[in-house]
C-alpha cells in the first residue's frame, strides 16, 4: 500500500475523531461563556497563543466585551512593517500595532478554533488572577480614602458635643425669651395697679418704665 493510500485511510478514521474534538471544544467554550455570565465577572483578560510569520502578527485567547455582553474571542494583532521589511517601534521600544481584531472565538474557522483552544486554561487563571487583584486594588484605595475622610470630618463624640451645645443654647434662648415675658407681665400688672389711665399710657415694649409715683424700676427689657 502506498503512502498516500495509507494517509487517505488515515483522513477517513480521524475525521470522525477530529469533528468530535472541535463539537467538544465547541460545548466547552459555551459552558464556559456561560458560567462566567452567571458570574457577573465582567473583566476582561487576555492569553498568547502563538505569533506569525516574522512575527508580524499574534493570535491570542481572550475575554473581552462584546456588544452587550463578555464573550471568549481570538484576537489577532498586526504589527506596523516598515519600508525595511522590519517592525517599527514605538518611543517605549514595543512594536507599533497596525490593527487589532476581536472575533468571537465560535464564529471562527475550525483551524482558529483548534490553535487557540489550548490556552482555555490559561484563560481562566488570568481571569481568576485579574479578579483577585482588582479586588484587592478596591479593598486598598477604599480604606485609604475612608482614613482621609475619617480625619477631615468629626468624630461621633465631637458630632454629639456639638448638638448637645447647639440644643442647650436654643434652650437657654427660649428660657430668657420666657422669662423677660414674665417680667414684663409682672410689671404690667404693678404699673396698672394706681390707675387704667398711668397703665394705658406705658408702652410695655420700651424701657425704662416708671412708676406712676415717679420712681423708676432701672430695668430696659
Amino acid at each position: 500500500m502506498s503512502s498516500i493510500s495509507r494517509s487517505f485511510d488515515q483522513i477517513r478514521s480521524l475525521s470522525p475523531k477530529l469533528n468530535k474534538a472541535t463539537d467538544d471544544a465547541n460545548k466547552t467554550v459555551l459552558r464556559v461563556e456561560q458560567f462566567l455570565d452567571e458570574c457577573s465577572l465582567g473583566l476582561p483578560a487576555e492569553v498568547f497563543c502563538y505569533a506569525g510569520a516574522d512575527n508580524r502578527f499574534e493570535v491570542s485567547l481572550g475575554y473581552t466585551r462584546r456588544g452587550n455582553r463578555y464573550r471568549i474571542v481570538v484576537v489577532t494583532t498586526r504589527f506596523d512593517v516598515g519600508e525595511d521589511e522590519h517592525i517599527v517601534l514605538d518611543e517605549n521600544g514595543d512594536a507599533k500595532v497596525q490593527n487589532r481584531e476581536e472575533r468571537p472565538w465560535c464564529e471562527c474557522a475550525r483551524d482558529i478554533k483548534l490553535e487557540t483552544i489550548p490556552q482555555l486554561p490559561a484563560l481562566i487563571e488570568a481571569l481568576a488572577s485579574n479578579a483577585e487583584k482588582s479586588i484587592k486594588a478596591a479593598e486598598e484605595a477604599t480604606l485609604t480614602v475612608e482614613k482621609i475622610l475619617s480625619a477631615t470630618q468629626p468624630t461621633t463624640t465631637e458630632q454629639m458635643a456639638a448638638q448637645s451645645a447647639s440644643r442647650a443654647k436654643t434652650t437657654g434662648h427660649r428660657a430668657t425669651n420666657q422669662h423677660m415675658v414674665a417680667l414684663r407681665e409682672s410689671f404690667a400688672e404693678q404699673l396698672a395697679k394706681p390707675g387704667p389711665a398711668d397703665a394705658a399710657a406705658l408702652d410695655l415694649g420700651k424701657g425704662p418704665y416708671t412708676l406712676p409715683s415717679g420712681a423708676k424700676l432701672g430695668i430696659e427689657l
